[in-house]
């Protein structure tokens, strides 16, 4: 059990981000630029918003044992915690919430998360808590694959020079963005002192920055690694439209069992 229940924010904010960036993947399920990328993204976005579900059990569970009520009902289950809070009630990313404006930013987005990605889920390999380290093994697994695919695509993206112009872009709209994920969500004091989580969100950080920091050199990229300026309590302008759309179909019949 988690001793601190503040420290379920940060288990939160991850659930969040994977819940929302596997709603964007799936904006590109069918129109993917080629069948390629439409069964790879069908793919992550099963994945992430399979992480988010296990994310969101966990902390449903949590409440329930230690009897807290929510804003929400005092019974919630997954569901309910995914989709119907109110939006200032998330705690995901910027870089999540920003829409699919074009292939070049999704690629680029998807190989800017994933890479951190992959040092969150491993800093949760050793987590105190049981359920969250089994999950981190499994979810590792997957996300290697993950982080495979964005940097062989990138790789041969930014070897064409018809593509580079349009990646070189997209990264320069998605930097800034990127470093909202090391954000510290509310609570991570006490998940360190929890044995919660291992590294802090400058660590995670730092260990992004090397990884991308070596692509940058590798295709003689320039891109600069400016502080991040959101907030995990805030929602961006495009969250609301975004929070709708998933709820579209629950708002035909609010009550009814799914």
């Amino acid at each position: 059990m988690i001793a601190n229940l503040g420290s379920l924010e940060v288990v939160l904010a991850f659930a969040d981000d994977e819940h929302i960036i596997g709603q964007r993947h799936t904006e590109w399920i069918g129109v993917a630029p080629f069948l390629e990328e439409d069964l790879a993204m069908s793919s992550i976005a099963q994945d992430e918003l399979g992480h988010a579900a296990a994310l969101y059990e966990i902390i449903v569970d949590e409440i329930v044992v230690d009897e807290i009520v929510v804003a929400l009902s005092d019974e919630i289950d997954v569901d309910q915690l995914a989709f119907r809070r109110d939006p200032d009630d998330y705690r995901c990313c910027a870089l999540v919430e920003h829409p699919n404006t074009d292939w070049a930013f999704s690629l680029v987005r998807h190989w800017l998360y994933d890479v951190a990605e992959h040092h969150r889920w491993k800093a949760l390999l050793n987590s105190s808590h049981q359920r969250i380290a089994d999950l981190a093994v499994q979810a590792f697994t997957e996300e290697s694959y993950h982080t495979s695919h964005s940097q062989a695509m990138l790789t041969r993206l930014l070897n064409d020079p018809e593509s580079r112009p349009l990646l070189v872009n997209a990264l320069d709209t998605c930097l800034p963005l990127a470093t909202s994920i090391f954000t510290p969500a509310p609570g991570e004091p006490l998940a360190l002192q929890d044995g919660l989580i291992t590294d802090t969100s400058e660590e995670l950080f730092q260990k992004w920055k090397a990884n991308i920091t070596t692509t940058f050199k590798e295709f003689q990229l320039e891109g600069s690694m400016p502080s991040s300026n959101y907030s995990r309590l805030t929602r961006t302008q495009h969250f609301q439209q975004l929070h709708s759309e998933i709820n579209e179909v629950l708002d035909l019949a609010p009550t009814a069992p799914w």
